[in-house]
């Protein structure tokens, strides 16, 4: 249910006739609203925010969606050369960015949204390398991308709590 809060973000990047675009977002968003969330709207509200539910390491990945989240909207004109998709990954890193204030406010949903944010990570990541000339820094770019993840898996396997379900995976 919480991915029907993302569908429209697409549609808002659209560069003709934004006005007949949001017109359509806003039909899409009340339908949409009408039948996924009516019926259970309230007490998803209640359970995630009234409730002060808490998503442990939630803060974890809400910071790790904003490292990318600065790198696009800094260096977007250098990483994205195509403009509407430009448009779409810089709507997305400022959705990711905000995020990190309303972890404080509604830890939980804020989390639960926040995980379709992380193909910002893959994205950008993937990129960072064009922002140097020079081979040798490209390749160290490549190099602390993977210590970086593997530095997170390593420490998400050995102290996460619930770490034992993901050793099979």
């Amino acid at each position: 249910k919480s991915a029907v809060l993302l569908v429209p973000i697409a549609a808002l990047t659209v560069n003709r006739n934004r006005l007949w675009t949001v017109a359509w977002v806003l039909v899409a968003a009340v339908l949409m609203y009408f039948l996924f969330l009516q019926s259970s709207g309230g007490a998803l509200w209640q359970h995630y925010v009234e409730a002060d539910m808490e998503s442990q390491g939630g803060g974890i990945r809400i910071a790790m969606n904003g490292v990318p989240a600065v790198l696009i909207t800094i260096f977007r004109k250098k990483i994205i050369k195509d403009t509407q998709e430009r448009k779409f990954w810089v709507t997305i890193s400022v959705l990711a960015l905000i995020c990190i204030p309303l972890e404080y406010i509604s830890p939980a949903a804020t989390d639960r949204v926040a995980l379709y944010f992380i193909p910002l990570q893959l994205y950008t990541f993937g990129r960072l390398h064009r922002l140097f000339e020079d081979n040798f820094a490209r390749a160290w770019v490549v190099l602390e991308v993977t210590l970086y993840y593997s530095s997170v898996l390593v420490i998400c396997l050995n102290f996460a709590s619930h770490f034992d379900a993901w050793v099979p995976y």
